[in-house]
């Protein structure tokens, strides 16, 4: 081989290394998804949205005068309005950290009337050095909704009300202390999960939602401690058009735990705070002067506590039951109510739910069956601190088919 012959291949080898040195900072982009179908039957009216995809309780009785309650009425529905398309990009060092982003939408509409709807699930840019700082910033899950540990019924919505749901935008930074211990802090503004209120009371604050959590991971269990504050303005004047600077601030505090064993995988949680609604929760705000003979009130809190467990085999053939309890404990002071656009639930006392299911697993397909059985206690009489002393129970039965391929 002569010279020139030589010079000419060296070239090239250098040549071709560059151009896959350039190609390797290049984006790469993963597609995937899943598209669901659903079938749904229910045998009471129900507080449910998007077609009775998205299921909270049982409506209240509604008697006529020949004793026949109105509610109690056979529903059925078909639905596909879950299936979802998502992109995953992974992109070069930035400030010495690698980076990637997400993006994701479904069919599932931002209220009831937009059902069917694309809309906006996921979409972050995420920054992860070498000391394994992570930095996200974009919409994503609230620290409340532990990723690592929820409930996973067949019915849509991970167990509403029980466990909370709520997508929002924020800055997230996640670093582990040690191996086993992980410490999360973030800083929300709450989207289409907002609290029930007037729309624009978070952001007439200032101030986002601040939430601290902790999680703890040894073999095969995890645990999960998450604590956080809201700011909410409801109003920037009176009805005597008298300027107001009162807020409506509450807390929210929640534990999750799961212990994988090699037949079961089973999971824990529970939430207690005030006006939990921005999560989908029962719940909500008052006031704590009655707003008939005072203009410039304070604003009381309804408190909110629940507990749910789940646990399923694991396996191609899965069976599986998730069982839920939530209580509206009123307020801790004297309450007013502004209005159903202000709470979710005003008047309940508790719900509780349990829901067997069977499933398979194969591959990217997946098919199941659940018997869900929820019951609402609904308030007849209450307190001055809108405690229920008096209830009527109702029920509701639903049977759900689904079937999911995945891509």
């Amino acid at each position: 081989m002569n010279f020139k012959i030589r010079c000419i291949i060296t070239l090239l080898l250098i040549s071709l290394g560059v151009h896959g040195q350039e190609k390797s900072e290049e984006p790469t982009v993963k597609a995937g998804g899943f598209v669901r179908y659903d079938m749904i039957m229910d045998t009471y009216e129900s507080v449910d949205s998007r077609d009775g995809m998205l299921y909270f309780y049982p409506l209240p009785e509604v008697i006529d005068e020949e004793g026949n309650d109105i509610n109690e009425n056979l529903q059925f529905e078909m639905l596909s309005l879950t299936s979802r398309v998502n992109l995953e990009i992974t992109g070069p060092e930035i400030l010495g950290a690698q980076t990637s982003s997400f993006i994701e939408g479904d069919f599932f509409g931002t209220t009831a009337v937009h059902a069917r709807l694309f809309r906006l699930r996921h979409a972050y840019i995420k920054f992860v050095w070498p000391s394994e700082l992570e930095v996200l910033m974009g919409h994503y899950w609230h620290p409340m909704f532990v990723t690592e540990c929820f409930a996973n019924p067949l019915t849509f919505a991970v167990a509403l009300p029980f466990h909370g749901l709520n997508r929002s935008s924020q800055v997230r930074f996640t670093y582990p202390i040690t191996p086993s211990v992980t410490v999360v802090s973030a800083f929300l503004m709450h989207g289409a999960h907002k609290s029930k209120g007037p729309s624009e009371a978070q952001r007439n604050s200032g101030l986002p939602d601040s939430q601290l959590q902790m999680k703890f991971k040894q073999g095969s269990y995890f645990l999960a401690v998450t604590g956080g504050y809201k700011f909410l303005q409801p109003r920037l004047m009176t009805e005597n058009e008298l300027k107001t600077n009162k807020m409506a601030n509450s807390f929210n505090v929640g534990a999750s735990f799961k212990a994988v064993y090699n037949p079961l995988t089973i999971k824990l949680g529970s939430v207690f705070g005030e006006n939990l609604t921005h999560f989908r929760q029962i719940g909500g705000f008052g006031a704590k002067q009655d707003p008939e003979s005072t203009d410039d009130y304070d604003y009381a809190n309804m408190q909110t506590y629940s507990i749910w467990a789940d646990m399923h085999t694991n396996g191609t053939f899965r069976l599986g039951l998730m069982a839920g309890y939530t209580e509206n404990l009123g307020s801790a002071e004297t309450y007013f109510s502004l209005g159903n656009d202000y709470e979710r639930g005003e008047d309940l006392k508790s719900v509780y739910s349990v829901s067997p299911r069977i499933s398979y697993h194969k591959n990217n397909f997946s098919a199941g069956l659940e018997y869900k059985l929820t019951a609402a206690a609904w308030g007849t009489n209450f307190d001055e601190n809108h405690r229920a002393t008096k209830t009527n129970e109702t029920m509701n039965n639903r049977i759900v088919f689904t079937t999911t391929y995945s891509f």
